[in-house]
């Protein structure tokens, strides 16, 4: 049987979990960004 409290615990992990992700996202994401901005102006650096 699962009560009130174990339900509000349970709501709180999952949404701990799911915020995390968002994160994780947004960081592999400006990642490749920099990545793709640092080969772009090391092409035009050539002399």
């Amino acid at each position: 049987m699962i009560t009130a409290t174990d339900e509000a615990v349970l709501a709180a992990k999952i949404e701990e979990q799911s915020r995390g992700m968002v994160l994780w996202r947004w960081c592999i994401i400006l990642a490749m960004l920099f990545l793709a901005a640092e080969v772009f102006i090391l092409r035009l650096w050539k002399v």
